[in-house]
């Protein structure tokens, strides 16, 4: 919907390699801060009010705790977030996020980096090279009442899966960049969970926006240094998970992978903000840092 239209010209995507960096949709992600800028956005939006007209909306799966203004403004779109409240103020990371309750957050949109992991038959699988958002696996009060007694960590009925292909994809991407990305046959078959006996493994699904599993995240990275991933500040004020580092260049996300945990239904597999993920996994119901990835055409 609001994706930078002419981005794709400006690449040559036959000769695209594994490791490249290309800019693909736009979306929230810097921090304004300047004082003039957000009182001028503040007024065009008006108080933070859910009435016929207004041009504030609630999100999806926020539960009354925060929502949100697009504003183009002197050539720019800007995303205002009011934060009414934390939505898991259980969490450690409430006690050390700096975006606080009741409170308006301006953040621009700008072109969504991406990282070439693989070329293969004609396409190129791409995983964005910052966390860009901050959402739970699974809602089951988002699922129809004959899907609730589906396990948590099944991936064919997330919440996560239907946001990607749904809030993310229309927000992130323009009509062209739809047109290059590809739909495609997503695997979640066991092998690709760790466990090859894993139960939980759901059927594999037909979709445009995925999570990596973690088979691709164990193998298309190098190391745990190369799976880090700096989550934007708008993700942390989505409350994603992403703890403040020693080194300020990193603040990394705790991101999501699509695979389920073999042993408990409550638990997916995620990369820990140290980038391992042999043994990371979370329950499927907290709020992770989201690394969408996309195959395209080449």
């Amino acid at each position: 919907m609001y994706g930078i239209m002419l981005i794709m010209k400006k690449i040559d995507f036959g000769n695209l390699k594994a490791g490249d960096m290309i800019e693909l949709g736009a979306y929230p992600q810097g921090d304004e801060t300047d004082p003039d800028l957000v009182r001028a956005l503040k007024k065009i939006c008006g108080e933070p009010q859910l009435f016929d007209g207004s041009l504030w909306y609630d999100y999806d799966n926020a539960n009354g705790s925060a929502m949100y203004a697009d504003i183009e403004y002197a050539g720019k779109l800007y995303r205002i977030v009011y934060k009414h409240r934390h939505r898991n103020k259980k969490s450690f990371y409430y006690k050390i996020n700096r975006y606080r309750d009741r409170r308006t957050y301006v953040f621009l949109y700008e072109p969504i980096v991406w990282r070439v992991l693989k070329i293969e038959e004609g396409r190129a699988l791409l995983s964005s090279q910052k966390a860009l958002d901050g959402q739970e696996f699974c809602v089951l009060k988002k699922r129809k009442p004959e899907e609730r007694d589906i396990c948590p960590n099944n991936y064919e009925y997330s919440y996560i899966r239907r946001w990607l292909n749904s809030v993310f994809y229309e927000t992130a991407f323009s009509d062209a960049e739809k047109s290059a990305i590809e739909t495609t046959v997503v695997d979640n078959s066991p092998e690709t969970t760790k466990n090859k006996e894993n139960y939980f493994a759901c059927n594999d699904t037909e979709d445009k926006v995925f999570l990596l599993s973690f088979q691709e995240a164990k193998t298309l990275f190098a190391d745990n240094k190369d799976r880090y991933k700096k989550a934007t500040d708008y993700a942390k004020a989505m409350d994603c998970y992403a703890y403040p580092t020693r080194d300020p260049k990193l603040n990394n996300g705790n991101w999501l992978l699509r695979s389920p945990q073999y042993d408990n239904e409550n638990y997916v597999r995620t990369v820990g903000d140290g980038g391992g993920c042999s043994l990371s996994h979370r329950p499927a119901g907290l709020l992770y840092a989201v690394v969408p990835a996309v195959y395209i055409k080449i």
